[in-house]
Formats: structure tokens, C-alpha cells, sequence
């Protein structure tokens, strides 16, 4: 008596991996806004930390010093560069650690860069008159961006342009949640 020979089906069809392709496609186009949603909220995060950390940096130098980084103690009514504030607050004359800092944490000209690696603007109430005035602006391959504002009763102020390029709506703020 003869046997039939009978196959056996091993493996998958074309039709059926193209499936489970198009599935792994659609759940990761799913997926990839909510990542990125979340990145940019750690960024925010971590954007704010860094400003609030500034911020007390400058304060505790104000307070071992009697004077802003970078103020001289002549004229309290000038204006205060911020890579002189950082250069100052690393470098002071007691060699006291206000901020542990690291090479990331710079701009390629020297100021404090933000988790975007955007520059943070800085504004200091040096005259103590109760309004801190702040503005900035900055430039690239968006065009011009410019931000103008004054701060009631805050003496230290920082803002995080909230992206490359700036954007508006998640700019970061060290004076407000």
C-alpha cells in the first residue's frame, strides 16, 4: 500500500508577516507622540530644576558676599552679564561651591544653557526696587525671537527659551509653576 505524501506547512506566508508588520507599524506611529510628549516634559523638568538651582546659587553668593555675581559693590544700579554671574560664581574669592557644574550645563559662548542647549535669560533685581525687568532675545535658522516682561517682588529670575527652535507655549519659568 502506498502512503500519500502529505506536506507539512512550515514557517509563515508572505501575507501573514506583512501583517504582523503592518500591526508593529501602526502600534509604534501609536506610540512615538506619547514618547515624545514625555521627553519634552522631562526636559521641562529638568529646565526648571536647573533655573530654581541658579537661582539659589545666586542667593547664597548674595548672602556670603553682600553683592550679586558679577555686581561691583560701587554701582548696584548695573547691568550684570550672565556669563560674568557664572564666571564669578564658579570662580569667587573664598572658592565656595554654590553649583556643581558640568561642561553640558554651558552654552558654546559661555552662558548657562538650558537641556535644549538654548541659552537661559537672566535678570537681576540689582538696584532692589522691586521689579525685575527681563528680556531676550534670540536667533537661527527660525528667524528672531524676543520675550520682554517685568517681575514684581522677585529678585532672581530666569527663563528657559523651551525648545530649538523657541518655543512659546513651553517656555520655563523660575519665578512660576
Amino acid at each position: 500500500m502506498k502512503m500519500p505524501l502529505t506536506r507539512h506547512k512550515s514557517g509563515f506566508t508572505l501575507l501573514e508577516i506583512l501583517v504582523v508588520v503592518m500591526i508593529i507599524g501602526i502600534l509604534v506611529s501609536l506610540l512615538l507622540p506619547s514618547v515624545t510628549m514625555l521627553k519634552n516634559a522631562a526636559k521641562r523638568k529638568q529646565a526648571r530644576i536647573k533655573a530654581l538651582a541658579f537661582v539659589s546659587a545666586v542667593t547664597k553668593y548674595r548672602t556670603e558676599y553682600g553683592k550679586y555675581p558679577g555686581q561691583t559693590q560701587d554701582d548696584i544700579d548695573q547691568d550684570i552679564e550672565p556669563e560674568v554671574m557664572l564666571e564669578e560664581i564658579i570662580e569667587n574669592p573664598r572658592d565656595m561651591i554654590f553649583m556643581d557644574f558640568t561642561p553640558e550645563d554651558f552654552t558654546e559662548g559661555g552662558g548657562l544653557a538650558d537641556p535644549w542647549g538654548m541659552p537661559y535669560v537672566i535678570a537681576i533685581n540689582e538696584n532692589g526696587d522691586g521689579e525685575t525687568e527681563m528680556e531676550g532675545e534670540i536667533s537661527g535658522s527660525f528667524g528672531t525671537v524676543t520675550f520682554e516682561t517685568n517681575i514684581p517682588d522677585i529678585n532672581i529670575c530666569l527663563m528657559s527659551w523651551g525648545g530649538d527652535p523657541p518655543n512659546i507655549n513651553v517656555r520655563v519659568y523660575s519665578w512660576r509653576d
